[in-house]
């Protein structure tokens, strides 16, 4: 039997009842605390979602146009060919400007560089181990959807008919989605806290606002890589800088809005 009377055991067992006595006042950090819950910081978080919602679908039209007028601006100015949008109330203005932008499909030569490439990128992300090891797991992920990008243009490339305008189309068009979905997950989360109403509105618009600068942004480097490049990217573009992106981004700036909350809700 272990003799617990000990010095090497006593030692270290006083040390650790030292330690628990100083932090036993200390607040568990705020990704384990508990969420605040009132009901009426719930009901305004929910009427400020639907007021966003609200204007935002109204201004679908406005929105949509703004967004491909803007994306025409910077074809002409990197001298990119643009369509004519013909009549204010197409469908699909932007398929119209997208027409004449090609995304060529990649050569049977460039697919299997991009094989070789995807395979050394697969075995190089193996070397990546302790603090690196969420890149070498991303790197893999980003590998294989290469790979079976690759394998999909090679054997079946009729399927890989999805063309730039279509591409930039359901960016746009799930950009917007996201655009009428945030404001909800702003109203049921950091609505939640007490934190004043004109505050509350303030970093709601500025999220919001951020997201209608940035999607037409994203769309026209996407339109430019595609056009420039082949349709190899598309999947790997869509994957890193669709709406997983958009998403993502989404919980950065929801983060910088609960770390700009009073002191007080940080070590609830």
């Amino acid at each position: 039997m272990i003799d617990t009377d000990d010095t090497a055991f006593r030692l270290p067992l006083r040390k650790l009842g030292e330690a628990k006595a100083m932090f036993a006042a200390v607040a568990p950090h705020r990704s384990l605390a508990r969420a605040p819950f009132d009901t009426r910081n719930l009901a305004t978080g929910v009427c400020i979602a639907f007021v966003l919602w609200a204007l935002l679908l109204a201004a679908q039209p406005l929105l949509i146009h703004q967004w491909t007028q803007y994306i025409g601006f910077w074809l002409k100015a990197l001298g990119l060919p643009a369509g004519t949008i013909v009549g204010a109330s197409q469908a699909e203005p932007l398929h119209q400007l997208l027409a004449p932008l090609k995304s060529a499909i990649p050569s049977p030569e460039m697919l299997f560089g991009a094989l070789a490439f995807g395979g050394a990128a697969w075995f190089a992300a193996g070397r990546l181990e302790g603090r690196l090891l969420p890149i070498k797991y991303l790197l893999r992920s980003l590998c294989v959807i290469l790979l079976l990008s690759i394998l999909v243009l090679l054997v079946w490339p009729e399927s890989f008919a999805y063309s730039l305008e279509q591409h930039a189309g359901d960016l746009m068009t799930n950009g917007y989605r996201c655009l009428l979905v945030f404001p909800f997950m702003l109203g049921v989360g950091y609505h939640l806290f007490d934190e004043r109403l004109v505050v509350k509105l303030l970093y709601s618009l500025a999220i919001e606002t951020y997201f209608i600068v940035m999607i037409p942004h994203k769309i026209i480097l996407h339109i430019v890589a595609l056009h420039f490049g082949t349709r190899l990217s598309m999947p790997l573009l869509y994957v890193c800088l669709g709406s997983a992106f958009d998403v993502l981004v989404f919980v950065a700036l929801y983060a910088w809005a609960l770390s700009n909350l009073p002191p007080q809700h940080h070590s609830m």
